[in-house]
């Protein structure tokens, strides 16, 4: 029983991808215009936590191929999830170091249970190595709301076997337009919060993008990403 139980636990662990958790503190950051890698900054709306999570969701940003339209990020890297931590909120303002590249912004989380896959349409961005890049403001509250309509429009209010359960083909993520004089408050914000940061904070500039989705190890299970997974342009 014992052997059993530990195959089980090894198969949901490669079941999981390997996502890079950008929980680092602003301070500790060191990006200058001569780092490998580079750093987002997002602006956004804490959201409490519930009951036993430290988190109020997750923002997800996954490698990108736009000439496939495919996830590029797998199993063994690629992906940045970003934790909306309380104690990792600096002024209303979120940051990660990142690997630079072309991304997609790949999934809304709630819970670790409950996710909007922005499969069919989501916002793609570039960032360049040694670069401060800013997103522009997240809209956390609506995400939220369009979560929860989700799972009351199927009445999917419990994950079964702990499996996420994801809503697909849902509006994009909404970020709001950078406004005029935005870029100087967040170089502020930069200088003061993120001393080891000595890249000038550039605008954001948005494309558009979809990807396929996939399912999980299993094949039971469609999920945003995961195994099998490939282009969202349709097959010749």
């Amino acid at each position: 029983m014992s052997r059993l139980l530990a195959l089980a636990l090894c198969a949901l662990a490669f079941a999981a991808p390997s996502v890079a958790i950008a929980g680092q503190k602003a301070e500790s950051i060191a990006i200058t215009p001569d780092s490998k890698r580079a750093v987002i900054i997002i602006k956004t709306e804490s959201i409490p936590p519930p009951p036993t999570m430290a988190s109020g969701f997750h923002l997800t940003f996954a490698a990108y191929d736009p000439q496939q339209e495919a996830l590029a990020s797998g199993f063994f890297g690629g992906s940045y999830r970003l934790l909306a931590k309380p104690k990792l909120f600096y002024d209303g303002y979120l940051v990660s170091d990142i690997k630079p590249g072309t991304y997609i912004v790949q999934e809304f989380t709630r819970q670790d249970r409950w996710a909007l896959c922005y499969n069919e349409a989501s916002r793609v961005f570039t960032v360049k190595a040694g670069e401060a890049l800013y997103l522009g403001e997240f809209d956390s509250i609506g995400s939220l709301r369009a979560l929860e309509t989700e799972v009351g429009r199927t009445m999917r209010f419990f994950s079964v076997g702990g499996a996420l359960v994801h809503f697909f083909d849902v509006a994009p993520p909404q970020f709001k337009p950078i406004a005029a004089g935005e870029i100087e408050k967040v170089q502020a914000f930069a200088t003061a919060r993120m001393p080891r940061t000595t890249s000038p904070v550039t605008a954001v500039q948005f494309g558009t993008g979809r990807f396929g989705t996939g399912s999980d190890l299993f094949g039971t299970n469609r999920v945003c990403g995961g195994y099998y997974k490939g282009s969202a342009k349709p097959k010749p």
